[in-house]
């Protein structure tokens, strides 16, 4: 039917796509819409009575204005609404937020559109009674729904509701929507633990079964400790059960058995995890004077929870604040005046010495332990104990404040002194002048804390020679000179050529000497945190600090942190010091570029994009490898890229995607670059025959990690070797015995024989073959084979003659050296460079022979014999 209330030829079924068609909206006949005088009209009317709207045209109905006017006033108008509206999801939608009551007078056809019923659970609760059947045995919806809602579970078909992947779905959502599955599912252990781990109170309605079982409790329990108010009576009453979790989850005592909250050994396990416990434990044991002394030797602040009898017990509470001293603020009041209890706190608290009686404060041992808990405490010690060397000595290792206390005899006696400055160097100013002015012994103490100088006789402290052996020890120690010896510019000059930063503690008229502020910086770079702003925009003084520490550079001023002379003098030094430079200069392609050269490490603190720059990359892996690091992953995995990086190094493939480590392309570039590259690909193509004879012809020694079906293979061993004699050492026992592998590897070099089998390295042939190439070999065969006649005397005069022919190269390169420089010497000039004199030729000539090896040495035999230079 045509929806003429609209005045568009458009079927209720075209509206809503699957619905039925509807009957004609037609109520008066009239297919055109409202004017504007009709509409202000009608909204004024349904203002006053919205269930006029009944004898509405068909026009009028069909309104949204009108009808949303009409539906706020009254929800049930929304029945006489035109049916093109009614059917209309969106407007539905609309209505049903505006009056969540209007639910029951949506048209049923709605209700079995899944987009509408789904966004109409979303808004009220109420909407899952009218959703369609149809729906409720929709398992897509369903799975949809028990997103919005729980209760969802409970309106599905039944079986959804035993279907294992749904229940989980809602489970997971809102644990009590396990409330609605079928019991089968209610003693399903994963589907339970889900539910509880999500809600606890879903265990109410787990099975009796699994509320039985003590693992399954116990897993939950230790993420919600009220789980153990659902296990079953049996469970709740297992004392080995109950102590298990109460030492994990102590407060999950509240939800025992009666009988095990009166356990003292169960109530003890839950107090030591977390003193709240005791909150839950039987009243009979909080009472319990014994238990509660017990407790608190080892909890100190359960006594919170104890009996209120018992926190104004002195025993109980020393037993706490014995074993942690904020269990103070729970003591009952009536305590403090208890005397002897006083007498006891003192031990305890040490300022409680103040309310001690005099032969107490007389008693070493006693006040020793006041003072230790609380300096203050020394104000409260006894006349004669102040003069007690004994007790000033053992109180000044706790704390360097005993000096001050102590008599002026002990604040003369240098060992006590120095048993005081050792504890804290502020201890110095309590000594007497002639230890403040003891040279050795102030200069020990500014070793262990520059600040002692403030402490020495003013003498020391003038001491020019004295002040500067202070100030290499700590530069620190010049803040602390006389304040004429700090305006002294030649001393200043001295100390901040020992320690640049010495220059800060210099008096504020020095403060701007260029002289003194270039030598500071060129002593220590990062001394230019401490000099004025006009400094550290000095271009000088600046670079001179950037050539000692290029991290300095965090110290300039922006203007020079942005230029780029200034931090590529900086990043020469020391390539972190990009981190400090200016944002155009971090985002500068070209500058980062050719930093890169020097050091990867500069992309590190290049721009975020920058490092997401495809152009980029490509340029920086091209130059180092290693610059594929700091790309971003979206450029790790990009294939063109990863080739790049390639190109210098197949290192880089270390940093590649894990899909790109396996791409035999990218893999065959990596190894032919470098074949040791083999060792980052993926296991799959480490057993790729291609891929790991290209890798082992470019590195022998890849054949390390080639997968163990090739390294029995004889193409790909044969090559590795022949590359490099050593990857012999890679190869498997069945080729480290074949007889022509060997051979060729210790052809090429004779120490491979060390990597052959035994039954080779007694091999004749392979012996003498291995001394032809070279005779150190021989070390490597068996002790039968170094023992035979004929190998020795092989070896003796291959080894003469290698000698001879090291000798002979060594003097005929050395002639040869002699000869041109003499020849040049006369051409040119004697030039003062002793590179260029004819002893410094001759050393070199000499050396470079010195430092060849056999085989280098029997080459440039040979071609000095077919008169070639070497």
């Amino acid at each position: 039917a045509s929806c003429e209330a609209c005045g568009r030829g458009m079927a209720a079924a075209d509206v809503l796509p699957g619905l039925p068609p509807s009957p004609s909206l037609s109520r008066s006949g009239s297919s055109s819409r409202l004017t504007s005088q009709q509409a202000a009209d009608w909204l004024t009317r349904v203002k006053r009575d919205a269930l006029s709207l009944r004898f509405a045209p068909a026009a009028v109905c069909a309104d949204r204005d009108v009808v949303l006017t009409a539906t706020r006033q009254n929800v049930r108008a929304f029945e006489y609404a035109a049916e093109d509206l009614r059917l209309d999801v969106e407007f539905a939608l609309v209505v049903l937020r505006q009056s969540p009551k209007g639910i029951r007078h949506i048209a049923e056809e709605l209700w079995r559109v899944p987009e509408f019923a789904l966004a109409a659970v979303r808004l009220t609760r109420p909407a899952l009674r009218f959703v369609s059947a149809e729906l409720w045995s929709s398992r897509s919806f369903v799975s949809e729904a028990v997103k919005q809602t729980r209760h969802a579970l409970a309106y599905a078909a039944r079986e959804l509701r035993s279907d294992r992947g749904l229940v989980l779905r809602a489970v997971s959502h809102g644990g009590l929507a396990l409330e609605h599955a079928e019991p089968s599912l209610r003693a399903d252990r994963e589907v339970c633990l889900v539910a509880a781990k999500q809600n606890v109170k879903a265990l109410q309605h787990v099975s009796m079964e699994l509320r039985g079982d003590s693992d399954f409790i116990r897993s939950v329990a230790l993420r919600r400790r009220r789980a153990l108010e659902y296990a079953s009576k049996p469970l709740q009453k297992d004392r080995t059960f109950v102590r298990s979790i109460v030492q994990e989850k102590a407060r999950a005592l509240e939800y025992a058995d009666e009988e095990l909250q009166a356990d003292p050994e169960i109530v003890l396990a839950a107090v030591l995890q977390d003193s709240a416990a005791l909150l839950y434990a039987a009243d009979e044991l909080r009472e319990d004077r014994d238990f509660i002394l017990s407790i608190v030797k080892k909890q100190g602040m359960a006594l919170e929870f104890a009996d209120e009898d018992l926190q104004a017990d002195p025993e109980v509470v020393l037993a706490a604040v014995e074993q942690n001293r904020d269990a103070l603020m729970y003591a009952a009041d009536e305590l403090w005046s208890d005397g002897k209890f006083i007498l006891a706190m003192v031990q305890q608290q040490g300022l409680a010495l103040q309310y001690a009686d005099e032969h107490l404060r007389l008693d070493p041992k006693f006040v020793l332990s006041a003072v230790q808990q609380n300096s203050r405490a020394f104000m409260y010690v006894a006349e004669e104990l102040r003069g007690d060397r004994d007790f000033i000595r053992a109180a000044a290792v706790q704390n360097s404040v005993a000096l001050m206390y102590a008599t002026e005899e002990l604040r003369g006696d240098r060992d006590m002194v120095s048993v005081a400055v050792q504890q804290n160097t502020n201890a110095l100013k309590y000594a007497v002048d002639s230890i403040r002015s003891d040279r050795a012994f102030v200069l020990a103490a500014i070793k262990k804390d520059a600040h002692a100088l403030e402490h020495a006789a003013d003498e020391l402290r003038g001491d020019r020679e004295f002040v500067l052996q202070a100030v290499r020890e700590d530069p620190r120690a010049l803040e602390f000179a006389l304040k004429d010896l700090r305006a002294d510019r030649d001393f200043v000059l001295r100390a901040v050529r020992e320690r640049g930063p010495a220059i800060a503690h210099a008096a504020d008229e020095l403060r701007s000497d260029r002289e003194l502020m270039l030598a500071a910086v060129m002593q220590d770079g990062c001394t230019l945190r401490c000099l004025g702003g006009q400094f550290r925009n000095n271009r000088d003084i600046v670079f001179a600090a950037l050539s000692q520490n290029g991290l300095a550079l965090q110290h300039s001023s922006w203007v020079l942190r942005s230029d780029r002379d200034c931090v590529a003098a900086a990043m020469r030094q020391n390539p972190d010091a990009l981190e400090f430079a200016a944002v155009e200069l971090q985002s500068d392609k070209d500058f980062v570029l050719a930093a890169v050269r020097r050091s990867t490490r500069v992309l590190l603190y290049a721009r975020k994009e920058m490092r997401a720059d495809r152009d980029f990359i490509i340029a920086a892996v091209k130059l180092n490898s290693q610059a594929l690091m700091y790309a971003a992953p979206e450029l790790r995995a990009d294939r063109e890229v990863v080739l790049a990086a390639m190109s210098s190094s197949g290192r880089g493939i270390i940093y590649a995607s894990k899909e790109l480590q396996a791409d035999l392309e990218v893999v065959h570039a990596a190894v032919r670059c470098q074949g040791r590259a083999l060792q980052h690909v993926s296991r799959a193509l480490r057993a790729d025959h291609a891929v790991v004879l290209t890798a082992v012809q470019a590195e022998g020694t890849a054949l390390e990690f080639a997968a163990p079906a090739l390294k029995e293979n004889r193409e790909v061993v044969e090559a590795a070797v022949k590359q490099n004699p050593q990857a012999l050492a890679y190869a498997t026992e069945r080729f480290r015995a074949d007889r022509r592998v060997v051979t060729l590897a210790v052809s090429k070099q004779g120490q491979a024989l060390r990597h052959a089998a035994a039954s080779l390295r007694g091999d004749r042939e392979v012996v003498l073959a291995a001394l032809r190439q070279d005779c150190k070999a021989l070390m490597y065969a068996t002790e039968a084979m170094q023992d035979d006649e004929g190998v020795r005397e092989y070896f003796r005069s291959v080894s003469h003659s290698e000698k001879v022919a090291a000798h002979e190269a060594y003097y005929a390169e050395a002639r040869r050296a002699r000869a041109e420089a003499e020849e040049r010497d006369s051409e040119e000039p004697m030039r003062d460079s002793e590179d260029a004199s004819p002893g410094s030729a001759f050393r070199r000539a000499v050396n470079s022979v010195r430092r060849a090896t056999s085989s280098q040495r029997e080459e440039l035999v040979q071609r000095l014999e077919a008169g070639e230079a070497p």
